[in-house]
């Protein structure tokens, strides 16, 4: 037999191992699970439980993604901003896109008339990024302003009357304002005398200037101021017209009236010699209109058959007062 702890051959009947010393008489003894008793496990400490791996929600995958498209989108309209958009100088003139400067509806282009119209320094535009062209929209051409009638003169435009004026009138502040307006109302009016000096003294040249206004304006021809030829002079002062008046036409072989008495002269200057003198409302007859200021007339047989020349101004057409 052999010894059951070294396994060494032992004789028969030996009370202890040769090889190990082992006490055979004990270990017949012990039940054979006493020589290797039974192991026991060892505590452990506890694991942490494995970490979570479920899948996560799409929904926060989409709202990743759109987070960052919208921090790239606009990263890139600044840099495009900050790139295109920085003032310009002379030396670098605004260049316009290809994609913005070929426009879908050529009706939406401004008129040449507004290409044509002057203008300041040009400043430069901005130009919005288009991704995509913008649908044209259809010009409306604003209405013209209806014409506005022009109110008629209101009585707050025409002075006071300050009664009746005529030849050799006194009232100096109401004739002076009378012929002003006379002036001012020549300038349109190529059949009304313009009376030289405002002097505020009622001569020929105003009655002249009356008598013309009063045929021009189908009043009766008294070469007196009342009322209505006041008001209507007035009236034309403060509404001149706005047709122009055609160009005078000097007057030939036509028959003229003197205003007062006046110098017949040899030639047209008030220092040549006088030929004679003709009486006021005596009937000449004006050939030619010499200058601004001068008519070359002839005389009736009755006052000598006499051609020279007189002072226009002192002359009014015999129709205007016949």
């Amino acid at each position: 037999m052999n010894c059951p702890n070294c396994k060494k051959p032992i004789t028969e009947g030996s009370t202890f191992c040769g090889g190990c010393g082992l006490n055979l008489t004990l270990a017949k003894e012990t039940p054979p699970h006493a020589a290797n008793p039974p192991t026991i496990p060892t505590w452990q400490a506890p694991q942490p439980p494995p970490p979570n791996t479920r899948q996560k929600s799409p929904v926060i995958a989409i709202l990743l993604v759109l987070m960052l498209g919208l921090g790239g989108g606009a990263g890139g309209y600044l840099a495009w901003d900050f790139l295109f958009n920085q003032p310009t100088t002379p030396n670098n003139p605004p260049t316009e896109p290809a994609a913005l400067s070929q426009q879908p509806n050529p009706t939406t282009q401004p008129t040449t008339a507004i290409a044509q119209e002057p203008t300041g320094s040009t400043e430069p535009t901005e130009q919005e990024p288009a991704s995509e062209p913008a649908e044209p929209e259809s010009v409306i051409e604003p209405a013209a302003p209806a014409a506005q009638p022009t109110p008629p003169p209101t009585t707050a435009q025409i002075p006071n009357f300050p009664g009746l004026l005529e030849h050799g009138s006194q009232n100096e502040a109401a004739v002076e304002m009378l012929q002003t307006a006379l002036n001012e109302i020549s300038q349109f009016y190529t059949d009304i005398r313009t009376i030289d000096v405002e002097s505020g003294n009622f001569g020929s040249q105003t009655r002249g200037a009356v008598l013309e206004f009063q045929n021009r304006l189908g009043l009766p021809t008294t070469g007196i101021v009342d009322q209505p030829t006041w008001n209507s002079i007035m009236q034309q002062r403060a509404n001149p017209p706005t047709v122009p008046e055609p160009p005078h036409i000097p007057p030939t072989n036509v028959r003229y009236i003197t205003l007062s008495n006046l110098h017949l002269r040899a030639s047209p200057s008030t220092d040549a010699e006088s030929l004679n003198i003709i009486s006021a409302d005596s009937v000449v007859l004006v050939t030619e209109q010499v200058g601004a200021r001068w008519f070359r007339v002839e005389t009736s047989f009755s006052q000598g058959g006499q051609i020279g020349y007189m002072y226009a101004a002192f002359l009014i057409r015999e129709d205007v007062v016949r």
